[in-house]
């Protein structure tokens, strides 16, 4: 056997390097875009950024190699559409796709799959794909929602249910038509997704307002039983599709604890000594570099991908130099952010917009009467977001679909941002980048609180929302449809006014 191994795997100084061979066979009506997500050093499952992108023709056979370290999860995409492969030393996966015209497919019939562990492949698809997985997994869901008296009786069922949704790959095992590490796996991604929702639960809501915290409990003990049940720095969390987000969830809950933070929105940027150098790092990121170290470049960097793809102006300069001081050694992740740098400045410059209105913060505005007070006999409507709050920003460039209809029936823009004091620069400089256009205000406590009372049901007081006020004061709507409506806030002014 280790004869064997000699033959198939490649030695790099100290490293071993397996091969694994994934051949893509397609039907199709149209040349297709396959994008491979190659491992972070060939270890680790990548999500983040595509390493390889080539153009398969309608017709034949398409083979692609892998040099990796450990077995693990690797993912790729059909014209976008994702697709988990389980890459296992020295084994070949046979895929045969089916992919005609452009809209999504509901289920796996798409795709024949034979080789190494092709059973678990195909069922893990259809689990965390088809058609959306959330749906699938209701009983977690339900499970923080229902009336429990600990946190260990939560647990208890968590348990349960894992065990439940591990059973079709433990018979998969035991008819060897899976490997046990394929299967170990498995178990690590569902252990983190549900593990996550419960981590996400106790860090959004206050503990006295959670059903199976008792009031002995605190964060720092309810921290130590989730990492009793998962290590959230195991390695194969790492090789893993989904097990990341509770690796972060769990070390932002962590830094809320010892820094008595209770949300994401109290967290200001942090200055950090790194290398005995002085850093400020954006708070998206801060919790990262609480870490073991030699997880911090693979973490701050995949997320900064995930923030520059989704909202690159959440990226400040800073980020880039904070992630080059702790980056271990080229990877494919530093070799596309080294890109991102160098087009930084120029792609967000800022120009000053003259129809940008900063409210004076030496102003009292308490409530929302004394908002409607100073701007006078106006029409409003208003959006409630912060800059911590992606919903909120990826709203922005809706505007210039329903500028034209707040004007037809001269409604004012109105911006108040939730956000502590200590984030204005942050505040201000949002504002510019996205160009926008109305009047801004920086919410006091007093004013935050005020609002809060329009929403005494909710536990949470979440973001985006937005208000429609005519121009007596009168609130029309505290749940008014965000810009991305369109036509249905079009309509819901209709009924609400008549245009000028």
């Amino acid at each position: 056997m280790k004869t064997i191994l000699l033959i198939l795997c490649l030695f790099n100084v100290n490293t071993i390097f397996c091969q694994f061979t994934l051949n893509i066979s397609l039907e199709s009506d149209h040349p297709v875009t396959l994008s491979i997500f190659d491992p972070y050093e060939n270890k680790w499952y990548n999500n983040s950024l595509a390493t390889r992108v080539v153009t398969l023709d309608t017709t034949g056979i398409h083979s692609f190699d892998f040099p990796i370290k450990e077995d693990g999860f690797i993912k790729i995409s059909f014209d976008g559409m994702p697709f988990f492969v389980y890459a296992e030393t020295n084994g070949v996966l046979n895929l045969h796709a089916k992919v005609f015209g452009d809209s999504a497919p509901v289920n796996l019939d798409w795709m024949k799959i034979t080789g190494s562990n092709a059973a678990g492949i195909k069922l893990f698809n259809e689990q965390f794909v088809y058609p959306n997985f959330t749906a699938k997994f209701t009983p977690i869901w339900n499970l923080i929602e229902e009336n429990y008296q600990s946190i260990d009786e939560v647990l208890d069922k968590f348990h349960q249910i894992v065990d439940l949704y591990v059973s079709k790959y433990n018979d998969l095992y035991n008819e060897k038509l899976i490997s046990d590490s394929f299967r170990n796996l498995v178990l690590i991604n569902f252990k983190a997704v549900f593990l996550r929702e419960i981590a996400r639960d106790i860090s959004l809501k206050p503990l006295n307002k959670i059903s199976y915290i008792n009031s002995s409990s605190t964060k720092k003990v309810i921290l130590e039983k989730l990492r009793r049940t998962l290590n959230p720095f195991d390695e194969n969390i790492f090789k893993s599709v989904l097990a990341v987000p509770y690796t972060a969830g769990m070390i932002e809950l962590e830094y809320f604890e010892k820094s008595e933070i209770l949300s994401l929105e109290q967290m200001p940027d942090s200055t950090f000594l790194i290398n005995e150098k002085v850093f400020k790092l954006s708070k998206y990121f801060v919790p990262i570099l609480y870490a073991p170290k030699n997880l911090q470049s693979y973490l701050l960097g995949r997320f900064m991908i995930d923030i520059l793809n989704a909202m690159p102006t959440l990226i400040t300069k800073d980020d880039f130099i904070v992630y080059k001081e702790i980056e271990k050694a080229e990877n494919i992740y530093s070799a596309y952010l080294k890109e991102k740098e160098k087009n930084f400045l120029k792609n967000h410059s800022i120009t000053i917009n003259k129809k940008i209105t900063f409210i004076d913060s030496s102003i009292t505005i308490s409530s929302l009467v004394d908002l409607t007070n100073y701007l006078g006999k106006e029409r409003l409507y208003v959006d409630i977001w912060a800059t911590w709050c992606i919903p909120c920003i990826q709203e922005f460039k809706n505007y210039t679909n329903i500028d034209s209809y707040l004007s037809t029936y001269n409604i004012k823009k109105v911006f108040l941002s939730i956000d502590l004091p200590q984030n204005t620069e942050q505040w201000k400089t949002t504002i510019q980048r996205h160009d926008l256009e109305g009047i801004h205000l920086l919410a006091s406590e007093k004013l935050v609180n005020d609002i809060k009372k329009l929403y005494p049901s909710s536990e949470v007081f979440s973001i985006p929302r937005y208000l429609i006020v005519d121009e007596s004061g009168k609130i029309m709507n505290k749940d008014a449809p965000r810009p991305s409506s369109g036509s249905k806030l079009l309509t819901d002014l209709n009924s609400w006014f008549k245009s000028f």
